[in-house]
């Protein structure tokens, strides 16, 4: 069929050879020549003319979220007006009317997410870090790429925490902490717009500092310590600001004794085999 192409669309749609394919594979042979326009614009809202001998048989607007539907439909279309103008050769044919087709508004489609960075502050009370609970404050460092269910995410933070003292016969001990900690995620399931929750495996590195108090020649003795854990995360977010609760199990992999020399030794601390965690923080969005 001796037919005449120009076709003009954005790189994401079919190409000129396609849309020549599909009409040419739906219209009869001609002797006629055809001319046949489309024009795409980036919202994919295409016009097409289709022209025998200079008249104008066909113009039609047409929108679609999908360019290749969009080319395809205009394609058929284009075909059909071939086909009907071609058996009727000598009777004259008014142009077809130039109705734009009807514009129903579409919500515009989520926004996608990107590589999110992310800082904030947090309070922290740990079981194992000291005889009594302890308490103290973080700050932190995040970078995580969207997932639907898994998201890959590594946070940094460092933490300094302490107890209240602790009594031990006529003597007393300060238990203090300062570590990183590093954790790397992990699942990543949201519930709504603004509520998320995510489970990681942590690490934390640093050391315990022990002050005996309230005795002679005390001695202030600190050791190194690392443990490794999971921790659970439920996230409160808006486009800018988050809150977010934090609980967690640990297992140390050092596990230091700390003792008085009275006349017997007396032990003012010695870190469990296992400790849990909890956590509320705060932060924003950097990007």
């Amino acid at each position: 069929m001796p037919v005449v192409i120009e076709y003009s669309a954005p790189p994401a749609c079919p190409s000129e050879a396609e849309f020549r394919r599909a009409v040419e594979s739906r219209a009869p042979v001609s002797t006629f020549q055809w001319r046949i326009i489309l024009r795409i614009d980036k919202k994919y809202a295409g016009t097409l003319t289709v022209e025998r001998a200079k008249e104008i048989v066909l113009a039609r607007v047409l929108e679609d979220q999908s360019c290749a539907d969009l080319v395809t439909a205009l394609a058929i279309a284009g075909a059909l007006a071939v086909s009907e103008n071609d058996v009727r050769p000598n009777r004259a044919r008014k142009p077809a009317p130039f109705v734009p087709e009807p514009v129903v508004d579409v919500p515009p489609p989520a926004p996608v997410e990107k590589v999110a960075l992310r800082a904030g502050l947090s309070t922290e009370t740990t079981s194992y870090l000291s005889p009594s609970p302890s308490y103290g404050l973080g700050a932190f460092g995040e970078i995580e790429k969207p997932g639907r269910f898994f998201a890959l995410r590594a946070r940094l933070g460092f933490h300094f925490a302490t107890s209240f003292p602790v009594q031990v016969q006529t003597a007393s001990a300060l238990v203090s902490s300062g570590f990183a900690r590093l954790e790397l995620g992990g699942v990543h399931v949201r519930f709504a717009r603004i509520l998320a929750f995510r489970a990681s495996a942590i690490g934390d590195v640093g050391a315990l500092v022990v002050e005996g108090r309230d005795i002679l020649m005390a001695q202030t003795v600190t050791v190194p310590f690392a443990d490794i854990g999971a921790i659970a995360r439920l996230s409160w977010e808006t486009g800018l600001f988050f809150v977010e609760i934090s609980g967690g199990a640990v297992v140390p992999l050092t596990r230091p004794t700390f003792f008085f020399q009275f006349p017997s030794r007396q032990t003012a601390f010695e870190v469990p085999a296992v400790g849990a965690l909890g956590e509320v923080g705060v932060g924003l969005r950097l990007f």
